[in-house]
């Protein structure tokens, strides 16, 4: 057996990437001062553990608890580098922890109401109304989500606002989104003990409940893993049992990102849900590519108060002003503004990041 020891240095920002490079003949595939620095970071980190710089530091202190190092002294760096150690995930609350919105939200006029209008009839009739919002990356599906959960905080009264992402891979994630969403309602963080998190799991689930060793032995899996194999259909059942128990309580809107990278198991449990539950305020909230509707076209289609909400390609006159107001300027040079038309494509996310650039 072999004891091997190693250092990561992670470090954020740009480098050039060669795309026709040819790593077998030794030839380089990025550069940069990005990539030299976090080669030194590697050297400075601790055996077996991990150095990142100031800088991506400062991009995720709201994800990561860190630890302050000694500053080291490398080459090529006139002084000292500020390196920090990650220790731990701070929680499992959703990707929105990490994200902001500057910029204000173009294009959308008629894609906003309808989803607002979605939850609204799921507020109103008490019904569970299943939306999925579709479209390319970076066309603005989570921008929306934000928009709508902005619109939530500025009504009276209390939402409930659970995410969760599917995953393109990895062993048992079949179900990861949902577990994320149960794990932020328990207030489950990555740090805990499977006993913590037991402990957590049996505050959220319905106390008073006759059935509540069954529901606690379904979910158990979903948070701490593990645990006695159920069907699908008793799995289901127990699941959505408790999710109208919480929207019962309070009004309830539960988001699952990038759908198309979930499980069939994921999706019928969605459609279970949308076509069973009733008397209850829910909306199940879903954002997904394209390729979700090429890989299951029948999503939906057959469960009760589904909705699809395409996101097209912002038009040019919607991206000029985008701009504009990235740039905090009205008017630009003609082919300035033109060049950046035709790179961003009508794509929000890249003509933020040509602007930045």
């Amino acid at each position: 057996t072999l004891a091997l020891q190693l250092r990561i240095g992670i470090n954020t920002g740009e480098a050039v990437v060669s795309l026709g490079a040819r790593p077998e003949e030794g030839e380089g595939i990025v550069t940069g001062d990005v990539v030299n620095t976090a080669s030194r970071l590697q050297g400075a980190a601790p055996i077996n553990g991990i150095a990142v710089s100031e800088t991506t530091y400062r991009a995720t202190e709201r994800v990561f608890e860190y630890e302050e190092l000694e500053p080291v002294a490398v080459k090529g760096k006139p002084e000292p580098l500020v390196i920090f150690r990650p220790l731990s995930s701070r929680a499992r609350f959703g990707s929105d922890v990490t994200r902001t919105h500057a910029t204000p939200l173009v294009g959308r006029d008629l894609e906003k109401p309808l989803l607002i209008g979605a939850f609204e009839r799921a507020m109103q009739q008490r019904s569970c109304q299943l939306v999925t919002l579709v479209g390319e990356p970076g066309v603005g599906k989570s921008r929306l989500c934000a928009e709508l959960f902005h619109h939530l905080e500025d009504q009276p009264g209390l939402t409930r606002w659970r995410q969760g992402r599917c995953l393109p891979y990895g062993d048992g994630i079949a179900f990861w989104a949902l577990g994320e969403i149960v794990k932020a309602e328990c207030g489950i963080l990555e740090s805990d003990s499977q006993d913590e998190a037991e402990a957590k799991l049996e505050q959220a689930l319905p106390r008073d409940d006759p059935d509540y060793a069954w529901l606690k032995a379904r979910f158990a899996p979903l948070v701490v893993g593990g645990g006695e194999p159920a069907s699908q259909e008793e799995a289901f059942n127990a699941w959505r049992h408790v999710l109208e128990s919480w929207a019962d309580t309070r009004e309830t809107v539960l988001v699952f990102e990038d759908l198309h990278w979930g499980d069939e198991a994921l999706l019928s449990f969605l459609e279970h849900v949308a076509d069973w539950s009733e008397g209850v305020p829910l909306l199940l909230l879903c954002t997904a590519r394209p390729e979700l509707y090429e890989q299951h076209p029948g999503f939906g289609q057959n469960a009760r108060n589904t909705q699809r909400i395409n996101l097209s390609p912002l038009t040019d006159e919607e991206t000029a002003r985008l701009v504009s107001s990235l740039l905090e300027r009205a008017v630009l040079p003609a082919e300035t503004q033109q060049a950046l038309l035709e790179r961003a494509g009508g794509n929000p996310l890249y003509a933020e990041e040509f602007v930045r650039l």
